[in-house]
């Protein structure tokens, strides 16, 4: 019985091995930048959906007391209706309201049982529709403070993804040019040198007297000058990519802060208008309890109420939904 034993190293004199490495790094470095940009997405998506239950719930809580109140007011049409003192058309007109409320109605229970089970399904739970507890929510928001430079969207995991990818195509394309250029490989049996190695060593310019491997990179030249071509064009569709990613960053973050200038300046003119709102049920209910005031004029007032006051929910869950969308367009972490 016998046993040899084979050995292959390359010695890596042109870097080629090196940037090969570079290159893998890079690519683990992006895939990891790309795990945490997951991350946070989904994290966001989770305040969203929570946001989106408890705005839900706020609204059935108000469209229930606009049923009620409708209910009342349908009551007092009927009662006229009965008496002759308004015309049939009126009392149809406020039953499709009565109805459409009704439909509106369970169109929330079905969003919000919907919603219910998304929220589980992203914490990674069984989607199942449970009623969570109700939260109000804010009024305010801290400002968005003034000077918030553009560096801040360099920690943004999308745009450190495809920074890494860039890194990796141009080393690549290092490594692909240096393919032209001949290797010197070390074979050992039981520790002995090769012949190539020898010439390197002990022959006068020894590296141009290896042959074969300095035949290789012309017999191979083709299909080389064919890898670096598509090591320049994967160079250039990264390029592409990374200019888009980060016009695409600043387009998210002026959008986001854009609509937080809009979404103040509508919600500061509705606060006003449910004051007012308020002003005014108030003086009707005072009205109606010193006899100098209809019931209707009162149960309309306190619809006009509850629909500002609907409207006044919708523009906060717009505002705080848009301030997660803000906080992840500059890179903010949410785990």
């Amino acid at each position: 019985y016998s046993a040899s034993l084979g050995l292959r190293w390359e010695i890596d004199l042109w870097g080629s091995l090196r940037n090969q490495v570079q290159f893998s790094r890079a690519q683990l470095e992006s895939s990891q930048a790309n795990l945490k940009y997951a991350q946070m997405s989904i994290a966001s998506q989770i305040a969203k959906t929570w946001l989106s239950i408890m705005h839900i719930e706020g609204q059935i809580g108000l469209l229930e007391e606009h049923e009620r109140l409708q209910s009342l007011y349908l009551e007092s049409i009927e009662e006229r209706y009965r008496r002759g003192l308004i015309f049939a058309e009126l009392l149809l007109y406020e039953k499709s309201k009565t109805q459409a409320i009704f439909e509106s109605l369970n169109e929330l229970y079905n969003e919000r049982d919907q919603l219910s089970r998304s929220l589980a399904l992203l914490i990674g739970d069984y989607p199942k529709a449970e009623t969570l507890e109700y939260d109000p929510l804010p009024d305010h928001l801290d400002p968005i403070p003034a000077g918030i430079p553009s560096d801040l969207l360099l920690s943004r995991p999308d745009l450190i993804a495809i920074e890494r990818q860039l890194a990796g195509s141009r080393v690549l394309l290092k490594s692909a040019k240096k393919q032209r250029l001949p290797k010197i490989s070390l074979t050992g049996a039981f520790g002995n040198a090769s012949s190539e190695l020898s010439n390197l060593i002990n022959s006068n310019n020894a590296f141009w007297n290896v042959g074969v491997n300095l035949a290789q990179p012309l017999i191979n030249y083709g299909r080389i000058n064919a890898n670096i071509r598509a090591s320049k064009a994967q160079l250039s569709e990264a390029e592409a990519t990374y200019e888009k990613v980060i016009l695409n960053a600043f387009m998210e973050v002026e959008n986001a802060l854009s609509s937080e200038s809009y979404l103040q300046s509508i919600h500061k003119s509705n606060t006003l208008v449910l004051d007012q709102t308020k002003d005014i049920a108030a003086i009707n209910m005072t009205k109606y309890k010193e006899g100098n005031g209809e019931f209707l004029n009162y149960l309309s007032s306190k619809i006009a109420l509850v629909q500002s006051q609907r409207q006044n929910l919708q523009i906060k869950y717009n505002k705080l939904k848009n301030r997660i969308n803000l906080y992840l367009a500059l890179g903010y972490s949410f785990i």
